[in-house]
């Protein structure tokens, strides 16, 4: 394998039905877990796009689940204010209750939650 690719994170190539991979096994090779995180962010947005509901069962959400912290907040909500993404959900499950923006008035509107988002995240300083 060259410096390039790296063995793939969910079957490391094991599997030639994953969907990360595709089966091949090899993924390029991501130096950060920023890249990862918007790999994984981008991969789970194609797939899921033009389901009605949305892709928390793809592997990708489930590793994007798994690199919760301070700073992938940061990454989400970076991404949050460039383009609306229903990764959202993601905050939910990371932010404690008391201290998540959204409320019952609006947490029905997708626009609306992603402006509470990025309000929150801007007064947190996790985003500028």
């Amino acid at each position: 394998m060259s410096d390039l690719i790296k063995p793939c994170y969910n079957c490391n190539g094991y599997d030639d039905d994953c969907s990360i991979c595709n089966g091949d096994g090899e993924l390029f090779y991501v130096d950060g877990e920023k890249e990862r995180f918007n790999l994984l962010a981008d991969k789970w947005e194609m797939e899921t796009m033009n389901l009605s509901c949305p892709g928390i069962q793809h592997p990708c959400y489930g590793e994007l689940d798994k690199m919760k912290s301070i700073e992938s907040i940061g990454w989400l909500l970076e991404r949050m204010q460039k383009e609306s993404t229903h990764l959202m959900s993601l905050l939910c499950k990371w932010v404690k209750k008391s201290d998540n923006p959204i409320t019952e008035e609006i947490k029905y509107d997708h626009v609306k939650m992603t402006e509470a988002w990025i309000k929150w995240g801007i007064e947190k300083k996790l985003i500028k």
